[in-house]
């Protein structure tokens, strides 16, 4: 009798766990407007693309000097996201928590770390 009950109670925890996760990458998928004031000019600004293939999260960086970099790997727990990237051969990670439309967090690179803030930009209708 116990081990049916068990077994139930284990079963929705794990798909707690797995709709929580899908919520947190939902959350993430779009497009941000973000900002590091601290980052050299030309990479203080820009969108980071961040869309869902398959089970995955890939991404893309897009300046706004007009380059852009692909993000290497993306993760998603609870509300937090891990971002990193290649820029200009520099591995940059970023942390930041998702609360609504807004994203905060911090950028490492090898001089240290950059506060980071992004603003989920609305999507415009495809007539």
């Amino acid at each position: 009798m116990k081990k049916p009950l068990l077994f139930f109670v284990l079963i929705i925890a794990v798909g707690i766990t797995f709709t929580a996760n899908a919520q947190t990458k939902k959350s993430a998928i779009g497009s941000w407007k973000f900002e590091v004031p601290q980052a050299p000019y030309g990479y203080d600004k820009g969108i980071i693309l961040i869309i869902q293939q398959g089970d995955s999260l890939t991404g893309e960086l897009k300046m706004d000097s007009g380059e852009s970099f692909k993000l290497n790997k993306i993760t998603s727990k609870n509300d937090s996201i891990n971002v990193s990237a290649y820029i200009q051969g520099e591995l940059v990670n970023v942390n930041a928590k998702i609360e609504g439309a807004k994203m905060s967090g911090q950028a490492y690179w090898s001089q240290g770390a950059m506060d980071l803030k992004a603003e989920r930009q609305k999507q415009v209708a495809k007539e």
